[in-house]
Parts: structure tokens; sequence; C-alpha cells
């Protein structure tokens, strides 16, 4: 008698990033998934707006996948969540969805335990809550402009 196979589990990687219009989330998406691409990965980036003007929030995902990618709906569970803009924490639940593997980056000079405490996520969430900041050591104050 032979054991019957399991098919191997569909990998697939999400991403959802938040943004204001103008600051390049979409760009983002689209880099990301192209890059995917040529490593020879299904992709799909696509953008959520709400009104569409510069500077209004907005979001954008992004799916990476070694087999063909059915859905087309928003992600709703995020392996990966990018903020461009971190006053957007206050307005947006950035953390929705978010899982104990998933994996939080914000753009800010904050220390990881503030971004926790503005996000009110749990300490799992936020493997990686810092990844550059405004202030590129040139001087120049860029806290009013995400980068």
């Amino acid at each position: 008698m032979h054991a019957k196979k399991i098919p191997a589990k569909k990998q697939i990687v999400e991403i959802r990033i938040h943004g204001r219009g103008g600051q390049g989330a979409k760009s983002a998406s689209q880099l990301i998934v192209e890059a995917a691409m040529e490593q020879d990965k299904q992709i799909q980036a696509f953008p959520e707006y709400g009104p569409e003007r510069t500077g209004a929030p907005m979001v954008t995902y992004a799916r990476i996948s070694d087999s063909p990618i059915t859905t087309y709906e928003p992600v709703l569970r995020p392996d990966i969540v990018m903020v461009i803009d971190p006053t957007l924490i206050e307005q947006v639940d950035v953390t929705k969805g978010m899982t104990e593997k998933s994996i939080l980056i914000v753009n800010s000079n904050k220390s990881p335990a503030d971004i926790q405490k503005e996000t009110s996520s749990r300490p799992e969430c936020a493997k990686h809550p810092h990844a550059g900041g405004p202030d590129k050591g040139d001087g120049g104050n860029r806290d009013e402009i995400p980068d």
C-alpha cells in the first residue's frame, strides 16, 4: 500500500504598503514585483485609492508566488507591511490583519519600542519597525517629508 502524497501548500508572499499620494507607494510595489518577476516568480501589484489627490492616504498591494495567483482581492493577512509616511499610523490601522509572523517596516527615526506603542501592535508583529528615517545625516531636517 502506497501513502497518498499530500500536495505542497501554495507559497505566496503578500505585501501591503501604506503611503500618501505622490510618495511612491505604487511605484514601490511595482518595483518589488518586477524584481520578483526577474526571478521567475508570479506577481501581482495594484493600488487602492481614496480621494485621488497628492497627499491623500492610499494603500497598495503586492503578491509574489511560485504558483499562479488567482485572487484579486486586497491583501487581508499581509506577510509584510511597509509604512512610507509614519503620520499615517495615527490615522490608519497599519497593523490590521498582521499575524505573529508578519513584518512591519516603518520609515521613521523612532525606536522599535516607540513604533510598537504607537501601533499598539504585539511585539512579535514588529520585527523590523525601523528601516531608515527622515534624517539622512546631511544636517537637513526632513521630519516633515517622508522619503
